[in-house]
């Protein structure tokens, strides 16, 4: 039963995950946010379609996709009410859990699989599980965004720093299977982002870089 409950989880982290909070706000104030800006349902696009402050309710709602099952699931061993069955050398793999909510957001069952990039949820799943190396991939974040204005190039050295960062800390956080798992949502969240790198090549990605007044 166990592991029954166990494939239940993952299957509501990846319902969870499917929840298209960009859309449904869009469609709250009367657009669709699927035909304006870049077609991407993510909080970037929101801010940019939608405003900032419901943009930032979105990145808010996708980032706690990531976090709540991992979170539900810590509660219920810290009650003694049950305990995750995915266990390898003693280590919990809460982050099957985010991986499933990830796919979820990337490919949401109720838009015919067609999703964002899961920056905020990946991002929920990473500073649930290793908050150390979370905090060196938001440094990374902030210096490359603020210099080029570029959140996907942001989020792309973001992303590369994660498991550098989590293997230099190895004194915190022991090498773990988990690792593995993260280098899948490190790979999925680069290959969702390869159009963005072509546009950043070419030279024609999006940017909320203000460009300096010419006098």
């Amino acid at each position: 039963m166990q592991y029954f409950y166990g494939a239940l989880f993952i299957l509501a982290s990846y319902l969870i995950g499917s929840i298209p909070n960009g859309l449904i706000l869009s469609k709250i104030v009367g657009k669709d946010i699927r035909k304006e800006g870049s077609g991407n349902i993510g909080a970037t696009n929101s801010v940019r379609v939608l405003g900032k402050k419901i943009g930032y309710i979105v990145f808010l709602l996708d980032f706690l996709k990531g976090a709540l099952i991992i979170n539900v699931i810590r509660l219920l061993e810290v009650l003694n009410v049950w305990h995750n069955p995915f266990v390898i050398d003693g280590e919990s793999l809460l982050v099957i859990y985010g991986l499933a909510a990830v796919i979820g957001h990337n490919f949401p069952i109720f838009l015919k699989f067609k999703g964002g990039k899961g920056v905020a949820t990946s991002a929920a799943v990473a500073l649930s599980l290793n908050p150390i190396a979370s905090a060196f991939c938001v440094v990374a974040w902030l210096i490359a965004f603020f210099i080029t204005g570029f959140v996907s190039l942001g989020s792309i050295i973001a992303d590369l720093v994660f498991i550098p960062a989590s293997l230099a800390f190895t004194f915190v956080y022991p090498f773990k299977w988990s690792y593995i798992f993260f280098a899948i949502l490190v790979i999925l969240m680069i290959w969702r982002h390869k159009s963005n790198i072509k546009r950043l090549i070419n030279g024609t990605e999006s940017s909320f870089k203000k460009k300096k007044k010419t006098s």
